[in-house]
């Protein structure tokens, strides 16, 4: 690839962003990942950051994810001593929304409580663009 001129601006679109827009977090904590094999394959399940355990319970508890127009219902499992997950139910989200490895998520906590969590969720799709534009200003 050559060097851009300092002028030019790129813009880079997916199919996922015509379809999905991605829309700005409202200021709540977030995490994200990158979509690996063992998140869309056996044993079907995400583990959280270390780095972002804190904001949740340290118990098993149900999970409501929205995402592009659905609704899914998991569990996460906090419990002491054990890897902090979403596993029970994810299987059934990583299907349906046809995760593929190199995807990235970002999931929004917007509640958080010992009897219920509820994360907004954006696909980013990890493929290659459907187009790429370069604008000179």
């Amino acid at each position: 690839m050559g060097k851009k001129d300092s002028d030019e601006t790129s813009l880079v679109v997916y199919r996922s962003q015509i379809e999905f827009p991605v829309v700005p977090l409202s200021g709540n904590p977030f995490f994200t990942c990158i979509v690996t094999k063992s998140n869309i394959k056996s044993p079907f399940q995400l583990v959280i950051p270390r780095s972002f355990q804190d904001y949740l319970p340290p118990t098993t508890v149900p999970t409501t994810l929205f995402c592009r127009n659905g609704i899914w219902e998991l569990n996460y499992f906090g419990d002491k001593g054990r890897l902090k997950r979403f596993d029970q139910g994810w299987k059934t989200f990583a299907l349906e929304n046809d995760l593929k490895i190199g995807d990235a998520c970002v999931f929004e906590l917007l509640q958080s409580g010992e009897d219920l969590l509820i994360f907004a969720v954006q696909i980013l799709d990890g493929t290659v663009p459907i187009f790429s534009i370069v604008v000179d200003e």
